[in-house]
C-alpha cells in the first residue's frame, strides 16, 4: 500500500507573508492542525498549531505574563523550514515509520517536486480501520493491549498552573483528571491555550475549563474501533475506563505504532 492511496489530495496551504491570527483563524475553521507554507508554487515551509501558539508564548515559562499580545507576526517567521517529505509512491509503513520516529504528524507529498497531498496520523489511522475492517480481523487487539496503564493524571484541584507544566513536561495534549481512581474530565491544550489568551487566573483549579464529559473507551473494545472514534471525533487520545475508573490511555500515537506492524504484514505476504 502506497502513500498516494490514503493521503489528503490537494491539502489547504498558505503563504509565507500571511498574518499568524489569520493562519489560526483557517486551522479552526478547516479544522486542522498542520498547513503547508507555499510561495510561488513552492513549499517553504510546514506551520502547526504548536507553532502559532509558541508565538505568543505558550506553553508559558515561568509566571503569567500581564498581558497577551495576541498572535503577531507573519507565518514565515514561526514555520518550520526544514521539512520532512515523502512521495505518493512511498510505502506507507515506512511513512508512518518517519512520522513516529520524528514525532511529526503530519508528511507533505511531493511529486516532481511539487506538493500534491498531506499525510497525517489521521489518514494512517483511517487506513488502519478500513484495512482491518475489511480484509485483516486478526490484527486487531483488544486496546487493553496496546494502550499505556496507569497513565499521568491530575486531580480536578490542580491549578491551571501546575497542569500546564505538567503537559509542557510530558509533552502531552490531553490530561485526564480524576478524583481518586475515577474520571471527571479532560484537559486539552486547547482548553489551556485559550484560558491562557483569556489571561484566567492561573491560580483557578482545572475543574473551571476542563471537559467534563469526555469520549472514552472500554480495555476490550478493539485498536480499529478506538481509531474510529479518533478519526470520527478528531482527537488524538482517548481514557481508557473500566467501571468510571480511568485504568488508562489510548494515543494516537499508540495506533499509530499498531498501525506500522499491522500495515506491514501484507506488504511482506505479497513480497
Amino acid at each position: 500500500m502506497d502513500v498516494r492511496s490514503i493521503m489528503t489530495p490537494d491539502p489547504v496551504t498558505v503563504p509565507g507573508e500571511m498574518r499568524c491570527d489569520t493562519a489560526l483563524e483557517l486551522m479552526d475553521d478547516q479544522d486542522v492542525r498542520h498547513l503547508p507554507v507555499v510561495d510561488d508554487g513552492e513549499l517553504v515551509g510546514i506551520l502547526s498549531d504548536r507553532d502559532l501558539l509558541a508565538s505568543v508564548g505558550w506553553p508559558p515559562h515561568g509566571p503569567r505574563p500581564s498581558k497577551s499580545n495576541g498572535l503577531p507576526g507573519l507565518v514565515r517567521s514561526v514555520m518550520h523550514r526544514e521539512v520532512q517529505t515523502v512521495s505518493p509512491d512511498d510505502s506507507i509503513v515506512m511513512a508512518t515509520l518517519q512520522m513516529t520516529l520524528s514525532h511529526i504528524g503530519c508528511l507533505p507529498v511531493l511529486e516532481d517536486g511539487q506538493l500534491c497531498g498531506i499525510l497525517t496520523e489521521m489518514d494512517v489511522a483511517a487506513a488502519f480501520w478500513r484495512s482491518v475492517r475489511h480484509r485483516m480481523p486478526d490484527v486487531d487487539p483488544p486496546v487493553a493491549d496496546v494502550m499505556t496503564a496507569d497513565p499521568v493524571s491530575c486531580p480536578s484541584e490542580t491549578t491551571l498552573a501546575d497542569a500546564a507544566a505538567l503537559c509542557h513536561e510530558h509533552g502531552f495534549r490531553h490530561l485526564p483528571v480524576v478524583d481518586g481512581e475515577l474520571l471527571v474530565g479532560v484537559l486539552s491544550e486547547r482548553d489551556l491555550s485559550t484560558a491562557f489568551g483569556n489571561r484566567t487566573d492561573w491560580g483557578s483549579p482545572v475543574a473551571a475549563i476542563m471537559s467534563r464529559e469526555p469520549i472514552t473507551i472500554d480495555p476490550q473494545q478493539v485498536v480499529s474501533e478506538a481509531a474510529e472514534t479518533l478519526i470520527v471525533h478528531k482527537i488524538s487520545s482517548l481514557p481508557v475506563v473500566q467501571d468510571e475508573r480511568l485504568i488508562g490511555i489510548l494515543t494516537l500515537t499508540d495506533v499509530l505504532e499498531h498501525c506500522m506492524n499491522a500495515l506491514h504484514e501484507p506488504e511482506s505476504a505479497e513480497g
